[in-house]
């Protein structure tokens, strides 16, 4: 079994960002862009060493359900090449967050994590159709949460990233059912 089969078979998001960031990787550090509430860093934390989370909204970093040691960042996504040097982690995630960006601004975050990754840029992305102009949350965020592109699996390969599409994950009504899990090994 190849390392992509490996990293997908469970079609579990939890197994899929242990086993990628933990055994397959072994990343000793991770940054979560557009961290939230922190729920991916707590599903990493005893797995990796190193956990930082960086959101534009400040109230989903108070509410403070992230681990207690995880280094938390309030700033915009499009800034990381001003706050990061190259290479400053082994893997970046971006959960649910490139869709937020138009389509410019989004691959140009895309490259800026390959520069300030070591090892791997993960993307959880919903594929197709995702309509959302309001804060899920109901938290005001409204401005942050507007999905502003809509990706395929071709939008990501052409940007190098291997793809892997999830079908029937998603069951809202009137938004594609399809969310993928896509990959760059650096």
């Amino acid at each position: 079994m190849d390392k992509e089969d490996k990293i997908f078979e469970s079609r579990n998001y939890h197994s899929v960002l242990r086993y990628t960031f933990g055994d397959c990787f072994q990343c000793r550090s991770i940054l979560d862009v557009g961290c939230a509430e922190g729920n991916a860093l707590r599903i990493l934390d005893g797995i990796v060493p190193t956990l930082v989370g960086l959101d534009v909204f400040r109230p989903f970093l108070q509410l403070g359900t992230q681990p207690k040691h995880s280094i938390l960042i309030n700033a915009d996504a499009r800034d990381l090449s001003k706050l990061f040097i190259p290479k400053s982690f082994d893997g970046i995630l971006l959960s649910d967050v490139v869709e937020h960006f138009f389509r410019d601004d989004a691959e140009r975050l895309l490259y800026d994590c390959e520069t300030i990754g070591r090892k791997i840029v993960l993307l959880w992305i919903p594929i197709g159709s995702h309509p959302q102009t309001e804060d899920d949350r109901h938290m005001g965020n409204d401005f942050y949460q507007t999905h502003r592109t809509t990706w395929e699996p071709g939008d990501l390969e052409r940007l190098g990233y291997k793809v892997c599409v999830w079908e029937n994950y998603h069951h809202q009504q009137g938004k594609d059912h399809r969310t993928a899990f896509a990959w760059k090994e650096l």
